[in-house]
């Protein structure tokens, strides 16, 4: 992004702002070269739902969808699968606001709108890939009454989801160089993901729950990386098993 005293102005004489409330009309302020602004009222709708902008303008944001709420959550999401997209096939070393607005077919400038930094988006495609895990970790875990059958669930479930590829993103991310506020934030998706084993080991009343669970996760790295190095996974799932079993119960 040029600085302020670089931008260009803006030829436009139109520019739009919105509102997120899908019950209010859009309204348009029309600008003179002056600086002097007039509201020209209500664009009006078209038939009888969602939101109508009129002709696109060169130069105003295209809304494409019912409401500027629903444009901004398929914008947010193309862009995270875009990141995703990026990660997955190239690398994190090729992740930039640029290639991600290229690859979403968005102005760079618009990556800005949604995140402030790289280390934001990288973030928040973390966040959405942990926060499913995490549904997916608790839907496995629901229906078992016994803390030490949730243990056992939970260190097997861990490793499936590991032989079926969707650590990858994580696994990448923590090869990033990202700053300390980020590692920040990825700590405590880690911790969000550990809470249902920390409560099961609550439960069994094992002495220092909190430092077993952190060993359960020493075990769980160990086989993912075996899983990762091509080793069998059902057997490192067996041996993984097998020593928090030992080492818990």
């Amino acid at each position: 992004m040029l600085p302020r005293s670089r931008r260009r102005p803006c030829p436009v004489a139109a520019w739009a702002t919105w509102t997120s409330d899908s019950a209010l009309p859009i309204r348009r302020v029309e600008q003179s070269s002056h600086g002097a602004g007039r509201k020209a009222g209500p664009v009006p709708r078209r038939g009888t739902g969602g939101l109508s902008v009129g002709a696109y303008t060169p130069g105003m944001p295209r809304i494409d969808a019912p409401t500027v709420a629903e444009h901004r959550r398929l914008r947010h999401a193309a862009l995270l699968d875009a990141a995703r997209q990026i990660l997955l096939e190239d690398g994190v070393g090729a992740l930039h606001m640029r290639a991600v607005a290229e690859r979403a077919g968005l102005a760079r400038n618009s990556v800005y709108e949604y995140f402030r930094s790289r280390d934001d988006l990288v973030v928040a495609v973390c966040a959405d890939d942990f926060a499913a895990w995490s549904a997916d970790v608790e839907t496995e875990l629901g229906g078992l009454a016994d803390p030490d059958e949730r243990v056992l669930r939970y260190v097997e479930v861990q490793l499936e989801f590991v032989a079926a590829g969707r650590h990858r993103i994580a696994a990448l991310v923590g090869r990033a160089q990202l700053g300390p506020a980020a590692h920040e934030q990825m700590s405590h998706m880690h911790e969000r993901l550990a809470a249902p084993l920390v409560v099961a080991l609550e439960q069994l009343g094992v002495p220092e729950p909190m430092l077993s669970a952190v060993m359960v996760s020493g075990v769980l790295n160990a086989a993912t990386q075996r899983i990762e190095a091509g080793a069998d996974p059902e057997t490192v799932s067996a041996t993984a098993l097998r020593l928090v079993r030992d080492g818990l119960f």
